[in-house]
């Protein structure tokens, strides 16, 4: 466990060639029983060593694990070439991104609590959303701006609900809908779990816990 550079090594002692071939015949075939032992002993073993806190490499203010060039990113995991993040996960190219994950290859910009989407600028509350800008509770929409609550629309713009509206219309409209959202407590939150594509109990959720 830990080491660098080492050949001929059983749990972390250094061997000759013929004694590590010696101790590996000794072994004979792997049984579960066998298995379990090694298992446990290696256990035993890490458990007296340090251990890495993190891998961030060239990164600079950031908390989290496997970051890369990206810098100001608190609680972040598997980031590259971010900037200004927080909680977000498996994001490349992110900036100024908050409570947002999966957005692989192309990063997003301005956005909050945005889920398996990428390419986009000021996106609040979506989900699967590619190349888009100004989109807020919508889902499965591709090179769309200025949306709100619509699912499913392609190189659309200014669209309630996926209904067709002038820019006069939508930016009026948004106003009200915001503030009676704001009003039910409704504006600020994510979709509720009774809209998921899958039942709870069907997610990759109990995986990562």
């Amino acid at each position: 466990y830990g080491l660098q550079r080492k050949k001929y090594c059983v749990f972390n002692e250094q061997l000759s060639r013929g004694e590590w071939v010696k101790r590996r015949g000794e072994l004979g075939t792997l049984t579960q029983e066998k298995i379990a032992l090694l298992r446990s002993q290696l256990h035993a073993l890490k458990g007296k060593l340090p251990h890495r806190g993190s891998h961030t490499f060239a990164s600079e203010n950031c908390t989290g694990d496997n970051i890369y060039n990206s810098r100001n990113c608190r609680y972040c995991f598997d980031i590259t070439d971010c900037e200004d993040c927080t909680f977000v996960a498996f994001t490349p190219k992110g900036k100024d991104i908050h409570d947002s994950t999966f957005t692989a290859p192309d990063g997003l910009e301005l956005c909050y609590y945005v889920g398996s989407s990428l390419g986009g600028q000021r996106m609040l509350w979506t989900f699967l959303a590619y190349y888009c800008s100004d989109t807020y509770y919508s889902m499965e929409c591709h090179n769309c701006q200025h949306l709100f609550g619509c699912s499913s629309l392609r190189r659309n713009e200014y669209c309630i609900l996926n209904k067709q509206y002038t820019k006069e219309e939508y930016e009026k409209m948004v106003v009200k809908l915001i503030g009676y959202m704001r009003e039910t407590g409704e504006w600020g939150d994510y979709f509720p779990p009774a809209l998921a594509p899958i039942a709870y109990n069907e997610s990759n959720a109990h995986d990562y816990f």
